[in-house]
């Protein structure tokens, strides 16, 4: 499962079997939205125009992009594109008003308003993992899964790639990055967090010696902390963004943790379980919510 927030009217999104519309404050599931054929490989969600993309990788219909306005809860485009392995990614600058889909031949950019397709960017390597926008910079980042990580570059305007950088977290899995200070945190599967300089492309640091198995990442900026989807111990791991080390600090989750999410403006981290195609609602089997701030 993938999650997505929408801060300004307090709602979470659970993309799994389907999309389910969480009231933040209550944790009650509202609705849930079917989609395609209920194989949610990601979900997107623009805050502004209150609309959420979500890729359907089914093998009962075609695999597909769907859009869902999020203020009557309903699909409102939709997008075949074929899909392949690993599941698609999907990645939203809403600066820009560009979608970001990993497919098997690249990441297609697509005008998110009319889906219309605007470039394809070749990948740099094979295996995607995870796509991510910094909207600041207009610069898209692409993670492969491979041993080293690699990351491979994008510039928003051009859709080039402007560079790649190597020597990651060993199969690196997750990513997230922080606006104010331009650094990008990729996980790697193997116990190992690298940080990234956004603004020179340059490797800051690696941190070694996380114990299970990292997965997804997510970045409080405002108070310099990192969480870090602890796979195999089934826990949340704190790393402090101003010294870059791992804290003493742990948050027990639900079993196998891998896709995190946060809200920076209500303080809440969503860390949701390996169960793809499953929802449940917060705070049982398959959604924990954590309170950081």
């Amino acid at each position: 499962m993938t999650i997505g927030i929408n801060p300004a009217t307090s709602r979470v999104y659970i993309a799994g079997d389907g999309v389910e519309v969480v009231d933040q404050k209550t944790n009650a599931i509202l609705t849930t939205i079917s989609v395609g054929g209920g194989s949610l490989s990601d979900i997107a969600v623009d805050p502004v125009r209150r609309l959420a993309y979500v890729f359907d990788d089914s093998n009962t219909v075609t695999p597909g992009l769907y859009v869902i306005d999020l203020n009557s809860n309903t699909i409102v485009n939709s997008l075949a594109t074929g899909a392949g392995y690993p599941p698609p990614k999907l990645a939203l600058n809403p600066a820009t008003n560009r979608l970001y889909v990993g497919l098997p031949d690249g990441v297609h950019v697509y005008d998110a308003s009319t889906l219309s397709q605007l470039a394809l960017v070749p990948y740099t390597y094979s295996q995607l993992a995870k796509i991510n926008v910094n909207p600041v910079t207009n610069r898209i980042y692409v993670l492969y899964n491979l041993f080293p990580g690699f990351m491979q570059v994008i510039d928003g305007k051009t859709n080039t790639t402007i560079t790649t950088v190597g020597g990651l977290a060993e199969l690196a899995d997750g990513m997230d990055i922080d606006l104010f200070r331009d650094l990008i945190y990729v996980s790697g599967e193997l116990g190992q967090v690298s940080v990234v300089n956004g603004a020179t492309n340059a490797l800051v640091t690696t941190i070694n010696n996380l114990p299970g198995q990292p997965e997804g990442v997510s970045v409080d900026a405002a108070n310099q902390k990192v969480y870090v989807a602890n796979f195999a111990l089934n826990q949340v791991n704190i790393i402090n963004e101003k010294t870059n080390t791992l804290t003493s600090a742990t948050v027990p989750v639900g079993p196998g943790p891998v896709n995190t999410a946060i809200d920076a403006v209500h303080g809440l981290l969503y860390v949701g379980n390996s169960d793809e195609n499953s929802n449940y609602v917060p705070n049982g089997t398959s959604v924990s919510v954590i309170r950081v701030h």
